[in-house]
């Protein structure tokens, strides 16, 4: 018994452990979810497997088992609305409330960043931007795209901020991106690379999106090449006030096969319909959840705008969901205060709302503005000759006066009809139909009812102004002035922007106050003459406050909902109480000023009471009093004084045409037309004179070649317009529209110096690759010109004029006089520098390569300064090197060599050459002679021969007079010899016959005279010795001579005897010539 249960025991036990073993190969076993599906790589026979991958390693098996299924293509896709079934390998419609690309992806939902994409920010450096930041530590964590919404925004600020993306396409696609972008101080580029990282020609032509405008959305398309593609949109800020974003909306790619699911529709939008490529947007007061079918209806106290994912709750009606206006004057002169409910109206009347309030009673009307009066129901400007306080009709102004014409705002009932307003979203909603700024009696302030991200813009024309104004010898000459009274009551961060626009150059940020600002009042010095537009932009919560921090109002998270109601429109606000423009061509006089110097000018100068304008004079000429002579006052009965318009004097200029003096240029400077001072290369400047004229023309000078650390190359250019009438001009197309590539229609700034910031066509392309201002797909891109010097202030030998100074490492390179500069300025305000910038150029001489006769034009050199290697060093004052020999001063009379040339037809050339020493630049001067007469009619290569000549002769003179002196010492010494020999023969005996007949033989002298010249004192010595001595000696002396035998002597005193033959064929010439009787030798001794 015991043994039966044991054994069941046994048993009972095996089958509970066989049962959970069962269960648990159960739950380990894979399930058909627990694999994904992927194709194998495209075979030779062209085509591919299907494969299930087990997604998790917890399993085991499979049962059913997934078998492999080939393609017969190697890239499968779909129409757009389907979907490719992976686990059947077909092409299957979308089910309603949801869609699909088909072939393609689309990215629209930004919150959170969608998989795949990639942020990265980076330092860049800019001229442009504020200099004190580029040497901080700036934390660029804090830029760079940011998700808000359905937007992905970049704002740019100190650092590149890139969004990256890469696809893989399997067949030829595109990419559509929808973007806004219109602020022109951020740079926004879009970069698509190939797997070898090659720039793809396709994108060049979107590489910088054109500008798009406030509230304008554009797309731009790109043709892609099958294969792995890398798509960047970069953002680089180059200034230091806070721009306005870039946005990217919507980002669609074809091409790249399949997609194995449909998308949902976001909220906010709805699909009804199967196979749906889009889904529909929501309308106004319903709203959707993800993947809806259809739109819900808002309860009867909510309230939603198109396209929202959610209602809100309708707020009691309050003094922020209204405003007042006040209706035109009638026929009595009355008007009365209307209220009119913010539109769209959204506030519920109810316990404790605010109810519209009724209309006021009539009243008059409130007085104009100054310089206007009433007349057809609305306050019209005075013209002509007359003025008004606002109180009162237009009167003309008093004898010896003229009209003061100004716009002066201080009543706010009614729009200026040269002030208009606008709002401006960078979405689609944000601005509602109540008025961006609304009037207010004795103030206007911001409007109410729009959301805090919008600008809201009022904007002010002015056609120009009375003078001329700019910059001269230093002292800054207004045209007018800009004044206006305001206060700020920020809740959040608010910001007000003032702007300046010109009829040649778009819109700059003069001033921007952030923040809470008590009431006062802001004056800014209009220095140009030039159509003005005046513009304040007011925005509640500031982009760099929402794109900075994240701390953003819940509008802005969710921007299909902006019109809740808080305390911002009562608590954000901005109010102008007082805005005036002063001495502008058109508006209307408020009052009337006194003619400088009392006087006036009239029609008809008899008449001296007749009332008239202030005389005006035109320009180059101002105001003086003349005297008349005493006819003339006695003819006309005229005042014995007169006004007129008299030139100013040379090299002086006139600031207004009521001047009654000029004023003069700045140091080395000329004026040619009253108007301007400039200089024409031809320079006196401290007793030295320089000629630069050959260096007259534009000139450019490239910066050192930057790198961001992703390698995007760019480079500073700055333009010179030197000694000419037309000034240099930068262009910036880096955000013109396509088509719109030409100089012609090109935005640019015109000035003596400018500036801009260029990038190369393509990455991997040199600098070479394009020049500045080329057109075409490959020109180089040009952004952020601006002016560095309108005016040319003075020319001087000192390194500061006026205020300018010279860069430190400059000012001790060269000596007096061989170093000069030249000052410009500008007197245009940026946010980094508020006082305008400068420019100085430093020409200094050096030696030419050749020769002072053989300058060219490539020996002059324009550098930039070693310690700031991008021209400027505080971004503020710019520094350039001109090294030329035309920088050295003309020589002067002291520092020339003459030189006489050829005497020609009477005149001898004079050339002129600089000292050896002297390093100046030679000049042919008026007043120096070029010829003169010659002292010697004779030509140069007669003179030369006559010389030649003469030098001759002398030579042969004194050669024929040492061997005349030869031969009469010979004579004589043979003369000597025969008395010698015949006084020895007498004495002692006679010799034999043959020595008697060689004695004969011997040539007997002809003469015995002796030249004075001779030395005869060594031959009395001898014939004293000869008388005195013994015989011995006499006989030794003999001897010594004896070897010469007679024949010899002769032959060899005959070759020397020259005169002797010039006698013989005188002799022979001339018969009548008596004949020379030779001596024998006793003859001769006697």
């Amino acid at each position: 018994m015991t043994g039966r249960v044991l054994i069941l025991t046994i048993v009972v036990l095996m089958t509970s452990v066989y049962a959970k073993r069962s269960r648990k190969l159960e739950d380990v076993a894979c399930k058909p979810t627990d694999f994904y599906y992927d194709f194998t790589e495209c075979d030779a026979g062209g085509g591919r497997w299907r494969v299930a991958i087990p997604s998790s390693v917890g399993c085991e098996g499979i049962n059913p088992i997934i078998p492999p299924k080939r393609l017969d293509e190697c890239f499968k896709s779909c129409e757009a609305g389907q979907f490719l079934n992976l686990e059947t390998t077909e092409c299957e419609e979308c089910e309603p409330g949801s869609y699909s690309l088909g072939g393609g992806l689309r990215f629209d939902e930004w919150e959170p960043l969608p998989v795949g994409f990639k942020v990265q920010v980076e330092k860049f450096r800019s001229v442009f931007s504020s200099f004190g930041r580029q040497h901080l530590d700036v934390n660029c964590s804090k830029w760079g795209w940011r998700s808000k919404g359905d937007v992905i925004l970049s704002q740019g600020g100190p650092c590149v901020a890139t969004l990256l993306y890469s696809a893989d396409l399997v067949k030829p696609g595109s990419l559509k991106f929808t973007y806004q972008y219109s602020d022109d101080s951020v740079l926004f580029q879009f970069q698509a690379n190939s797997d070898q990282c090659e720039s793809l020609r396709e994108a060049e032509g979107s590489r910088w999106p054109p500008l798009t405008g406030e509230g304008v959305w554009r797309t731009e398309e790109i043709a892609l090449r099958t294969g792995h593609n890398l798509f960047q949109w970069k953002t680089m800020g180059i200034d230091s006030h806070r721009p306005k974003p870039v946005l990217l909306k919507k980002i669609e790619i074809e091409g790249v096969g399949f997609t194995s699911s449909c998308l949902p529709c976001p909220g906010g939008t709805w699909n009804g319909d199967p196979g749906a490529k889009e889904c529909k947007l929501c309308a106004k007061n319903t709203f959707t959840h993800r993947n809806s079918t259809k739109c819900s209806a808002c309860g009867v106290d909510e309230y939603s705008e198109a396209g929202s994912s959610s209602c809100k709750q309708r707020p009691l009606c309050s003094a922020s969901d209204f405003y007042q206006i006040n209706t035109p004057c009638n026929s009595q002169n009355q008007t009365r205060i209307l209220y009119k409910w913010v539109e769209p109206k959204i506030c519920l009347a109810g316990l404790g709302s605010k109810e519209l309030p009724p209309p006021s009673q009539y009243t008059e009307c409130p007085p104009c503005n100054p310089g206007t009066e009433y007349r057809d129901g609305r306050c019209i400007p005075c013209s002509g000759n007359t003025f008004s306080d606002g109180l009162t009709p237009c009167r003309e102004c008093p004898a010896n006066t003229a009209p003061d014409t100004s716009h002066h705002l201080t009543q706010w009932y009614a729009w200026p009809d040269n002030i208009h307003s606008t709002c401006i979203s960078p979405e689609d909603t944000g601005c509602n139909q109540s008025p961006a700024w609304q009037l207010n009696g004795d103030h206007v302030r911001s409007g109410k009812g729009h959301a805090d991200w919008v600008y809201l813009v009022m904007t002010l024309t002015v056609d120009g102004f009375r003078g001329i104004g700019g910059i001269i010898n230093g002292q800054l000459i207004e045209v007018g002035r800009l004044i206006f009274t305001f206060e700020m009551t920020c809740f959040h961060d608010c910001e007000l922007l003032l702007m300046q626009g010109t009829t040649t150059k778009n819109a700059t940020v003069i001033q921007r106050w952030v923040g809470s600002q008590r009431r006062q009042e802001f004056a800014h010095p209009i220095l140009k003459n030039d159509s003005y537009s005046f513009s304040w932009a007011f925005q509640k919560v500031a982009w760099d406050a929402a794109t900075s921090d994240g701390n953003l109002k819940d509008s802005w998270v969710n921007p299909g909902s902006p019109w809740s109601r808080d305390t911002t429109d009562d608590e954000t606000v901005v109010k102008i109480y007082v805005i005036n423009v002063t001495n502008s061509i058109d508006g209307g006089a408020s009052s009337c000023v006194q003619c400088q110097d009392g006087f006036i000018y009239s029609k008809n100068l008899a008449n001296a009471n007749q009332k008239g304008s202030c005389i005006t004079c035109s320009p180059g000429h101002f105001r003086a009093t003349v005297k008349r002579t005493e006819n003339e006052t006695r003819k006309s009965g005229s005042p014995a004084t007169a006004v007129k318009c008299l030139p100013c004097p040379k090299n002086s200029v006139t600031v207004g045409p009521f001047a009654t003096n000029c004023t003069y240029c700045g140091p080395a400077l000329i004026s040619k037309d009253g108007l301007t001072c400039s200089t024409d290369c031809l320079i006196q400047m401290s007793g030295y004179s320089y000629d630069l004229r050959p260096l007259k023309g534009f000139h450019t000078v490239r910066g050192t070649p930057l790198f961001t650390s992703s390698g995007t190359q760019y480079y500073h250019a700055y333009n010179i317009s030197y000694c000419t009438d037309e000034k240099a001009q930068c262009y910036k197309n880096v955000s013109l529209p396509r088509g719109f590539e030409s100089q012609a229609q090109n935005p640019k700034v015109e000035a003596l110096i400018c500036q801009s910031t260029i990038f190369p066509p393509a990455v991997g392309m040199g600098l070479e690759s394009g020049s500045y201002g080329d057109t075409g797909p490959l020109m180089p891109l040009s952004t952020h010109a601006g002016s560095l010097g309108d005016h040319l202030i003075g020319i001087s030998h000192s390194p500061s004029l006026l205020g300018l100074s010279v860069a430190h490492a400059i000012q001790e390179h060269l000596e007096f006089p061989h170093q000069f500069h030249f000052f410009y300025s500008t007197s245009e305000p940026t946010p980094a520098c508020g006082k305008g910038r400068s420019t100085t150029i430093t020409f200094r001489c050096r030696m030419p390569t050749t020769s002072w006769t053989g300058i060219r034009l490539e020996d002059a050199d324009i550098k930039i300064p070693e310690k700031c290697p991008d021209a400027t060093c505080d971004g503020c004052n710019y520094h350039f090197i001109w090294e030329t020999p035309f920088a050295c001063h003309v020589c002067s009379e002291d520092e020339l060599t003459i030189v006489r040339g050829e005497c020609k037809e009477g005149l001898q050339e004079i050339h002129y050459l600089s000292s050896p020493n002297s390093l100046c630049l030679l000049k042919q001067n008026s007043s120096w002679p070029r010829s003169t007469k010659c002292t010697n009619h004779l030509p140069f290569v007669v003179e030369v021969a006559i010389e030649l000549a003469i030098a001759l002769t002398i030579l042969l003179s004194v050669l024929l007079l040492c061997f005349w002196r030869r031969h009469r010492k010979l004579e004589y010494k043979y003369m000597k010899l025969v008395a010698s020999g015949t006084s020895h023969s007498d004495g002692i005996s006679h010799n034999s016959g043959e020595s008697h007949h060689e004695r004969d033989m011997l040539p007997v002298a002809e003469s015995c005279a002796l030249d004075p010249d001779d030395d005869l004192d060594e031959e009395e010595n001898l014939y004293s010795n000869d008388r005195h001595g013994s015989q011995r000696q006499r006989s030794s002396q003999i001897k010594e001579v004896s070897f010469y035998s007679d024949n010899t002597l002769k032959n060899l005193v005959s070759k020397f005897s020259v005169f002797n033959k010039i006698k013989a064929l005188k002799r022979k010439e001339d018969p009548n010539n008596l004949e020379i009787m030779n001596l024998t030798d006793k003859e001769a001794l006697t």
